[in-house]
């Protein structure tokens, strides 16, 4: 699954956008007349008072929800001094997992909108939702007509700035958001492009929607936390958190807080089911030299979990962890910053958003230290134990796909009609039924023929396509096991591919190839490498607008920092030995079709022939699911990269072929080996082979076949 500007909030993106208004400008802006912004258009919404159109069964009507929030809004023991003119809602939750539940689904209650990134804002009058486009069927099917949609990175769409001019006539603005939800350098990017506009941010510590939901809001899970075995893991957490101790003096610190779920699950060893697809549970964690506090709900953990982290009896114990209610940790951190000189506060960093605003804005200037989190660094190297965790997985994440896409083409063959959503919620069930399976790592990306042109796009139940033979389809998506984490994306064709559509696929498999097989010295930057898999695809005037890749944890975050591969990242980071990766490079031809290829690969030392600006590292490829050889065109492909190919098909079919022997039924084992033949290494000059010569090739591919599969 590739990860762009849109995670872990889309709001980072829309200020990127709002950014671009006025490099350094002082005065108040204005949006230009001409070529003046405008909402996305809406189906079957009324254009007059009186025009009457087709009822959409599928929206939700929202507004006793927008009459209760802006009564809320003019509420002054609720919004500080004065009533506010416009409102921000996000989708995040106050730790910033990118996948809340749905208690913390606060956009969708006010607006009926269950995309996974948005946010809206709402006025004494208006409201309007902001969305990327690969959301905006879904948005138009659900949205009532009260509310406006704007598509991200569209032409003329309207800035949040400008869409609240337009729709508040007074001098000064003022605009409130909870800063428990938005990450710190997010909202100070946004205060200072709001004051461009004489629009003054204000931080609302008390979540309007929150006071507004009432008994209809579904309850949070209870207790959730377990402990994540040794046996996964590798470490003991009380190894990790001396680790991380030093790390932290080492940075100049006092206390590191930390409020990243992935991070404590890390950290102490525990996994937990308090956000979609991320097996994390809710809690703050704050790590000085001789004490740990661990803010949950209830100030409660199950008994194997307290015993796990030694919470009894923790005087002058270092590593016994003390266990308090959740909202204590608002109040112990005022107090605790009178003995500390300066306080890690973990900064954002290559898609990881760092600490709220409202965590920040608790500690004074002089005592912050904004800097990438250690954890985040520890925690992307995989030790032995979970290295070979990874690996096991992945067999088994391979044996899932296989066996689905042979269930699904034979419903196919049998003339059967499956939508997009049926293939994503079917796959997901195949890899339930996998030994260590805690289910998906993120909701399904699949897309056919125009749907999957668009990087972006996931299937709902009321706007799938149903798939059929005339274009490819796109299927990126994953899985959580107790021992590893996994994402891989292939594209497949169910009848004749076009020329344009193979010579599309073979170059964005050329890229993932010409990566996979490089080495480096150990300076090299994540960013530095992007160029080769965008090289097959460049030589042809092809290219793709998301990243290249992406971390990934062990049984934890399918995206995980501080790893990104793209030619224009911002913040460098060099790879060690134990990062793993994605490498997805892909095309898009609007409206037709999409190709995309993921595979996971490991950092591995290497040993070249010389080692001069030493050590060398190098990939070894994780993911063990077939190409689709109807897609490929060998001859854009040179003799190294096929023979990478058959390299790879044996290694499915020695590895997963064995996992896939043990399942009763052995249509997914011969799913595999249809997908994994031979592919000739050197093929004769187009129109001068002769008929023995293509005999000759045609009977070496048949031996090397057999042998391959012996």
């Amino acid at each position: 699954m590739f990860l762009d500007v849109e995670h872990p909030l889309l709001l980072i993106a829309t200020m990127a956008v709002i950014m671009s208004w006025a490099d350094g400008a002082t005065q108040v802006h204005q949006p230009s007349k001409s070529n003046q912004p405008s909402a996305a258009p809406r189906t079957n919404c009324p254009k007059t008072p009186t025009e009457t159109t087709e009822i959409i069964p599928t929206r939700i009507n929202t507004r006793t929800h927008l009459k209760e929030l802006r009564l809320a809004m003019r509420n002054v023991e609720h919004v500080r001094v004065a009533p506010l003119d416009a409102y921000i809602v996000t989708t995040e939750d106050e730790h910033q997992t990118g996948s809340p539940l749905n208690h913390d689904r606060r956009l969708q209650f006010i607006s009926g909108f269950s995309g996974s990134a948005g946010e809206a804002i709402i006025t004494k009058n208006n409201s309007a939702v902001w969305i990327d486009p690969r959301y905006y069927v879904q948005a138009d099917s659900e949205l009532a007509c009260h509310w406006q949609i704007m598509r991200n990175g569209i032409r003329n769409t309207p800035t949040a700035a400008e869409w609240v001019l337009q729709n508040v006539r007074r001098a000064r603005i003022r605009i409130g958001a909870d800063p428990k939800l938005i990450p710190h350098h997010t909202w100070i990017s946004w205060e200072k492009e709001f004051e461009k506009y004489n629009i003054t941010l204000i931080p609302v510590l008390k979540n309007l929607i929150d006071l507004i939901w009432g008994s209809d809001r579904p309850e949070p899970p209870k207790l959730t936390m377990y402990v994540h075995s040794m046996e996964y893991t590798g470490e003991t957490w009380q190894s990790k958190v001396k680790r991380v101790r030093g790390a932290v003096n080492a940075m100049g610190a006092d206390a590191l807080v930390i409020t990243a779920l992935d991070e404590i699950a890390w950290l102490l060893n525990i996994r937990g089911r308090d956000a979609m697809y991320l097996p994390v549970s809710k809690a703050y964690a704050i790590l000085v030299p001789q004490k740990i506090f661990l803010y949950v709900p209830g100030a409660t953990v199950p008994e194997s979990v307290s015993n796990h982290l030694r919470t009894f009896n923790c005087i002058n114990d270092p590593y016994c962890v003390r266990v308090l209610e959740y909202d204590q940790f608002w109040r112990d951190l005022p107090t605790f910053l009178q003995s500390w000189n300066k306080v890690l506060l973990p900064s954002m960093f290559n898609y990881n958003p760092g600490c709220s605003h409202r965590v920040v804005s608790l500690v004074p200037e002089e005592k912050r230290l904004l800097l990438p989190s250690p954890i985040m660094m520890l925690k992307a190297v995989k030790n032995s134990v979970e290295i070979e965790g990874m690996r096991r997985a992945h067999v088994r994440d391979a044996a899932a796909v296989c066996e689905f896409m042979a269930y699904l083409e034979d419903k196919l063959g049998d003339g059967e009609k499956w939508t997009e959503f049926q293939v994503a919620s079917t796959l997901d069930k195949f890899r339930y039924e996998q030994l260590l399976s805690q289910g998906a790592s993120f909701k399904s990306i699949v897309g056919f023929g125009p749907n999957g042109a668009s990087p972006h796009y996931r299937p709902h139940l009321n706007t799938s396509l149903v798939v059929a033979r005339n274009s490819t389809l796109v299927i990126d998506s994953g899985g959580q096991y107790l021992d590893g984490t996994t994402d891989v994306t292939r594209t497949f064709h169910f009848g004749t591919p076009t020329p344009k559509e193979k010579e599309a696929y073979t170059r964005v498999l050329g890229g993932v190839l010409a990566l996979s097989k490089l080495s480096f010295p150990y300076t090299v930057d994540t960013s530095d490498v992007d160029v080769l898999a965008r090289s097959h695809l460049w030589a042809a005037g092809m290219d793709y607008k998301h990243g290249t890749g992406h971390g990934i944890g062990s049984f934890l975050g399918v995206h995980e920092p501080p790893i990104s591969i793209h030619f224009n990242s911002r913040q460098k980071k060099s790879f060690e030995v134990g990062h793993f990766l994605t490498i997805e490079p892909g095309f898009y031809q609007d409206g037709d079709f999409g190709v995309r290829i993921e595979n996971v690969v490991e950092v591995v030392l290497v040993k070249p022939k010389f080692n001069v600006s030493g050590p060398y590292y190098g990939f070894k490829t994780t993911t063990l699911v077939p190409y689709e050889p109807k897609l490929i065109n060998p001859d854009f492909l040179n003799p190294d990269l096929r023979k990478m190919i058959n390299q790879y098909n044996a290694k499915v079919r020695q590895v997963v072929g064995a996992e896939l022997k043990k399942k009763p039924d052995l249509k997914g084992f011969k799913w595999m080996m249809k997908k994994t033949g031979y592919i000739p290494e050197w093929l004769p000059p187009k129109n001068s082979a002769s008929i023995h010569e293509s005999w000759f090739f045609g009977i070496l591919a048949v031996i090397s076949s057999i042998l391959v599969t012996c």
